[in-house]
């Protein structure tokens, strides 16, 4: 459950067999992190062969972040096409055969990446499409790895999160890092919205010796308020934190810092 309690709700869409419903609900409030984010998370991809490097992305819901890393498209790009009236009329079957030719079609591959989300709709689809080399649809804020993710992501080398810093917490993170071969090496890209502590998430990694910092300045668009008592809320949340919404959050928008791993 996210700690931030006032947020707008999307879950009635997140259980659909595919992200049309998602990205056209979504995009009415303009949700464009994943593409703000892809700048900070490229710089962070181990050198090397793409199928020797390890991506985890955390709360991957419909592999959003493997289609802007692993493919030549943009996020405006792909809301347009899935808000296309011809895909109307299309199962979800069909779509995901469709879109495994598309992102085939596309593909520009920075690396292997495996994708944990608590919705299996969204981990099937992704798996569906092509876009995950594996997936699991678990919830490690409520209980522990199966074997099954504990193996597959013993070899991560990247860590990212885009969309869910608060619906998950330093539980999910140690956890996940509990996993790993060599933690104390793994490079994180996380963006978090400014009304969450991120303190015992960078404590979590401190724990297993890697240093967690925001980036200072950097805030990227997450998406538009639903509504003024969302951003009435939010601003209320940031002022609470000792920061300051002028400019940001009062302009009518989430605003996601930037937390990147220090060697």
């Amino acid at each position: 459950m996210s700690s931030l309690g006032y947020k707008a709700s999307f879950t009635d869409i997140y259980s659909a067999p595919d992200p049309r419903s998602y990205l056209r609900e979504l995009s009415q409030y303009d949700y464009q992190v994943p593409q703000n984010a892809l700048p900070w998370i490229l710089p962070q991809i181990p050198a090397g062969p793409p199928s020797d490097t390890n991506v985890l992305d955390l709360c991957c819901s419909y592999g959003f972040n493997a289609m802007l890393l692993n493919h030549s498209v943009s996020l405006w790009q792909l809301r347009a096409r899935y808000q296309d009236p011809a895909l109307d009329e299309i199962t979800p079957e069909t779509l995901i055969n469709q879109d495994r030719e598309f992102y085939r079609s596309v593909r520009a591959p920075q690396a292997e990446i495996r994708g944990l989300d608590i919705s299996q709709s969204a981990i099937d689809y992704a798996a569906g499409a092509g876009l995950l080399e594996a997936g699991w649809a678990e919830n490690l804020e409520e209980s522990a790895p199966s074997e099954s993710l504990a193996e597959g992501i013993r070899g991560t080398q990247l860590i990212t999160c885009t969309g869910g810093i608060s619906y998950i917490t330093d539980k999910t993170i140690t956890r996940v890092l509990e996993c790993l071969e060599n933690p104390g090496e793994v490079r994180a890209a996380l963006f978090a919205l400014r009304q969450f502590d991120m303190g015992p998430i960078q404590e979590a990694f401190a724990r297993f010796g890697v240093r967690l910092e925001r980036q200072p300045g950097a805030h990227l668009r997450q998406r538009t308020f639903v509504n003024e008592d969302e951003q009435a809320q939010a601003m209320e949340e940031t002022e609470r934190r000792g920061l300051d919404p002028t400019g940001l959050e009062a302009e009518g928008w989430y605003y996601a810092d930037v937390f990147l791993t220090q060697s």
